[in-house]
């Protein structure tokens, strides 16, 4: 079957997000900055920003770029903990995907900003997901 007639299908970003989440919160610091009210930092946020859909000759799957936001109230070499250890939690992780394969998971690069009374830092991370289904 190709690509054009088996897409992923949309649940495959909601299980990657909740297994990111689920991986981050089992560190006990990181479970807090996801808990944190959204207008107090420190904060963490999880993004998916960008699914392509990928296909070889015998694989149906999908590129995924996923964005982890730590925001911060104070400088940024108070985010430098944290930032370590979301990339130690995902670099590489094996997260569990119901009718998918999670064949690969890496950081990509990091960008961080200062902003009025605070500063924040981009954690991007690429992802790709293969269907268990192989048609």
């Amino acid at each position: 079957m190709s690509l054009a007639q088996n897409p992923t299908p949309k649940h495959v970003h909601t299980q990657l997000l909740g297994a990111v989440r689920k991986q981050l919160a089992s560190d006990a610091m990181l479970a807090g900055l996801l808990l944190a009210d959204e207008h107090q930092p420190p904060r963490l946020s999880v993004s998916l920003l960008e699914t392509r859909p990928w296909a070889s000759a015998t694989f149906n799957g999908a590129h995924h770029h996923l964005e982890m936001a730590l925001h911060n109230d104070g400088p940024l070499q108070q985010s430098a903990p944290a930032t370590d250890r979301i990339i130690s939690a995902l670099h590489d992780a094996d997260l569990m995907l119901n009718g998918y394969a999670l064949i690969d998971f890496q950081f990509a690069g990091a960008e961080t900003k200062l902003d009025d009374g605070g500063s924040s830092c981009r954690l991007h991370f690429d992802a790709l997901t293969l269907s268990d289904d192989v048609g």
